[in-house]
């Protein structure tokens, strides 16, 4: 059990690094978009890769930080049902949810992207766009990444909820939560 346990620290200590610096990608796609609206619109100067820059930050952005999202329990669920079951029978439907459905859509993500993946990198793509970013092929290649640290987290949550189902919850930290906003 303590495998487990480490092996879920481990897991959300990758996912949390990963999301925490991705988690920069935001703020750069808001303000390289406003960067690109301004000089657009008061110096009439545009630059296709600078509005690819931002479409790609938010991309890799939300990719990178889903994993994160995830181990923090900050994705969206059906709470209305979620907060009818103990926390044992929820622990069950996340064990479930994550062999029946999460890890099979991931696996098809990646197997279904490989292809896609190797040949951008064979031809080295650049953007379709005349002007536009060169390294396609690298922005193509964070599906793989989201699939495998994505995956990971799917792990880490059934290993989190098989300890509590065995009553070893005391192995694990607490997780991370961002406090809420103060309300005004």
């Amino acid at each position: 059990m303590r495998a487990i346990a480490a092996f879920v620290r481990i897991a959300d200590g990758i996912t949390r690094i990963v999301g925490r610096s991705a988690a920069w990608l935001m703020l750069a796609t808001v303000l390289i978009c406003a960067g690109v609206a301004l000089a657009r619109y008061l110096l009439g100067f545009g630059r296709i890769w600078l509005q690819e820059l931002y479409v790609v930050c938010f991309a890799v952005g939300f990719m990178l930080t889903a994993p994160y999202a995830y181990a923090n329990d900050d994705h969206i669920r059906i709470e209305i049902l979620h907060r009818r079951f103990g926390p044992k029978t929820r622990a069950w439907i996340e064990i479930l949810g994550c062999l029946l459905f999460l890890l099979p859509w991931l696996g098809l993500v990646a197997w279904s992207s490989l292809p896609f993946v190797r040949l951008s990198w064979r031809v080295r793509e650049p953007s379709a766009q005349p002007g536009g970013l060169p390294g396609l092929y690298l922005v193509k290649s964070v599906l793989l990444v989201f699939a495998a640290l994505m995956a990971l987290q799917a792990l880490a949550v059934i290993g989190r909820r098989a300890l509590l189902l065995l009553g070893r919850a005391d192995l694990l930290p607490a997780p991370e939560h961002v406090p809420p906003a103060p309300a005004d």
